[in-house]
């Protein structure tokens, strides 16, 4: 199975499941996610953003004590939870493949919660720790 060339992180995929939209009137946050829109009748129906990660550990990673390593993961969940997204699913793939240990995927309710899970990611500086890969869609119908 080929993932796209990008994707980043540690989860696993499976997109076929249905997920409920938000109604939002027209003249709302519609001009900041248009890409994250569907139009239904006279209501912009926001649409779910998936992203799908590979990735793998760096040095520094494993230089961190097992302590320092679940206390960035609890960081990971809460920016995560902040952000209003959730992780799909995360796998461990290190037994298949010595270039992506981990992949997943993290739910996004639109654009801009990803925008700020990026951001947090960059300030606890998550990518020191992860080399990866990630590419942004939403659900095929």
């Amino acid at each position: 199975m080929s993932f796209a060339k990008n994707c980043q992180h540690n989860y696993h995929c499976d997109l076929s499941f249905a997920r409920s939209h938000v109604t939002m009137p027209v003249n709302s946050r519609a001009k900041q996610a248009t890409s994250t829109m569907l139009i239904e009748g006279e209501h912009l129906v926001a649409q779910p953003i998936y992203k799908v990660f590979m990735g793998r550990p760096t040095d520094a990673w494993y230089q961190l004590s097992s302590t320092e390593r679940a206390e960035l993961l609890a960081k990971l969940d809460e920016g995560r939870a902040k952000a209003g997204a959730k992780n799909v699913i995360t796998c461990n793939s290190s037994w298949s493949s010595d270039h992506c240990l981990y992949f997943g995927v993290e739910e996004f309710p639109d654009l801009e919660s990803v925008q700020h899970y990026h951001a947090f990611l960059g300030e606890i500086n998550w990518f020191r720790y992860l080399e990866s890969e990630t590419a942004l869609g939403t659900k095929s119908e």
